[in-house]
C-alpha cells in the first residue's frame, strides 16, 4: 500500500478512539510513550470528538442507567474463540443468519458510550467514513457488521489488545497485560469485568435482550476470567492451518497499522512480534480450554466449516444445546449458494489455497533479526499442527 493511498485512507476514517472517554485517552498517551506526527491528524479529531461526546455519555448513563443496570444477560453469551484469521469471523456470519442471537457492530464499536442515545445519527455520520470493505480481506462491510468487543473497550478501558494497533511500539507490553492478564492487579481485572459486562448489557439491551453472539480472539487468552463471568456460557473453537494463519496475521497487521498506528514502528519487530503471540496465545488457548466443561465447546476446523457448513452447523447446535437450528435452517440454506463462492470448495481456490501455504511456509522460513522467536513459533505451530490433525 503506498504511502500517499495509505495516508488518504486514514485521514477518511473516524480513529477508534474517537469514542474514548478522556481519562483513558490521556492515560493511553501517557502509558504508551505518545503520538508521532504521522497520528497527529487523527488524535487531534480523536481528541475533538472525545470532548463533545462528554454530554452524550453523561446522558445516556442518566437516560439509560437503570435500564442498562437491569438488563440480564440469560441464557449467558455464545463466545466464538480461536487465534485471528482462524476462521472465527466466517462461522460468527453463518450462525448471525438465526434472528435468534444479538450481536455487538461497528457502529456500537465506534460509539460505546453513546450508541443507545444517538442511534440513527450516529449511523448516518458514520456510514459516510466507514470503510466499505474489511481491510485485512476486502470483505464487504457496513455499520451493522458485526465486531469484536474489544474494538468498543478500547474507547472504554485501558486494558485491550486493539491499542497495540494504535501504539505498537508497546504491542508486546500490550499483548502480555490485556490479553494474557499478565502484571494486572486483581483491582484491574476486576474493573475490566465491570467495563466488560457493562458494555454487553448495553449491546443486550439494543438487542432486545437477544442471547448474544460474540466473536473475540483475545478472549482466547482469558477465558478463567470470562469462565469466572459466566460459568454457564458456550463456546465455539475455530482452528486452521497455522501456516495460513500466520500469514494472514502478518496481512491484517499490516493493514490495521497502516491506517490506525498513532506511532511511527519497524516492520521486521511486528512482523517477529506476530510469531511469538501467535506461539503465546495458541499455548494459553490449548491449556486453559481444559477448564471448560465438554458440553460447553465445540471446535472445528475452518476447513471443515468451510467445506460442510450446514452439517458443521447442526453440530454445533446439537453439542451445544442450542435450540432452533430446525427453525433457522431454511435462512441457512437460502444464504449457502450466495456463501458457497467464499468457501474452499472449487479446483482454483484448492489451487489459491496451495499457493497461500507456500506462501506462508516461505513467509514463517526466512530470514529474521533474531532467530529464537521463529523457532519457538515453528515448534508451536508443529504442535498445534499435530493435535488439531491439520494437513
Amino acid at each position: 500500500m503506498s504511502n500517499s493511498r495509505s495516508q488518504s485512507r486514514r485521514l477518511k476514517i473516524i480513529h477508534p478512539l474517537a469514542g474514548c472517554t478522556l481519562p483513558v485517552w490521556l492515560k493511553l498517551l501517557t502509558e504508551y510513550g505518545g503520538v508521532d506526527s504521522l497520528g497527529w491528524p487523527q488524535a487531534a479529531s480523536a481528541s475533538l470528538i472525545s470532548t463533545l461526546g462528554v454530554p452524550v455519555r453523561l446522558y445516556e448513563r442518566l437516560r439509560y442507567g437503570r435500564a442498562i443496570a437491569a438488563q440480564k444477560l440469560d441464557p449467558p453469551p455464545v463466545f466464538i474463540i480461536g487465534h485471528w484469521r482462524s476462521g472465527t469471523t466466517n462461522m460468527h456470519n453463518h450462525l448471525l443468519r438465526d434472528p435468534q442471537f444479538g450481536h455487538l457492530s461497528f457502529l456500537q464499536c465506534q460509539a460505546p458510550w453513546g450508541f443507545l442515545t444517538l442511534g440513527p445519527l450516529a449511523e448516518r455520520l458514520f456510514a459516510k467514513f466507514a470503510p466499505e470493505t474489511r481491510p485485512m480481506d476486502n470483505v464487504e462491510f457496513g455499520v451493522n457488521e458485526p465486531m469484536s468487543e474489544d474494538f468498543a473497550l478500547g474507547a472504554m478501558t485501558d486494558i485491550t489488545h486493539y491499542h497495540s494497533y494504535y501504539f505498537p511500539r508497546q504491542g508486546d507490553r500490550i499483548f502480555q497485560r490485556t490479553i494474557l492478564f499478565e502484571g494486572l492487579s486483581p483491582a484491574e481485572i476486576e474493573r475490566w469485568q465491570r467495563t466488560y459486562r457493562y458494555l454487553l448489557q448495553k449491546v443486550a439491551l439494543a438487542n432486545d435482550g437477544k442471547q448474544l453472539l460474540l466473536k473475540n480472539p483475545a478472549h482466547s487468552g482469558r477465558l478463567p476470567t470470562i469462565l469466572k463471568m459466566f460459568p454457564n456460557a458456550r463456546f465455539i473453537h475455530v482452528y486452521r492451518n497455522p501456516f495460513a494463519v500466520v500469514a494472514s496475521t502478518l496481512k491484517l497487521m499490516d493493514r490495521f497499522l497502516h491506517l490506525l498506528a498513532l506511532q511511527r514502528h519497524d516492520w521486521e519487530s511486528v512482523r517477529e512480534a506476530c510469531l511469538v503471540r501467535y506461539q503465546l496465545l495458541m499455548e494459553r488457548l490449548l491449556r486453559d480450554k481444559e477448564q471448560i466443561p465438554a458440553h460447553q465447546l465445540f471446535e472445528v476446523s475452518h476447513e471443515e466449516m468451510t467445506s460442510r457448513p450446514m452439517e458443521v452447523l447442526e453440530r454445533v447446535y446439537s453439542h451445544l444445546n442450542l435450540p432452533g437450528f430446525e427453525t433457522a435452517r431454511p435462512r441457512q440454506q437460502a444464504c449457502e449458494g450466495r456463501h458457497r463462492s467464499l468457501g474452499l470448495r472449487t479446483a482454483n481456490e484448492a489451487t489459491r489455497r496451495e499457493g497461500v501455504l507456500r506462501t506462508a511456509t516461505a513467509v514463517i522460513d526466512g530470514p529474521w533479526p533474531q532467530r529464537s522467536p521463529q523457532l519457538r513459533c515453528r515448534m508451536c505451530i508443529e504442535t498445534t499442527s499435530g493435535q488439531f490433525n491439520h494437513p
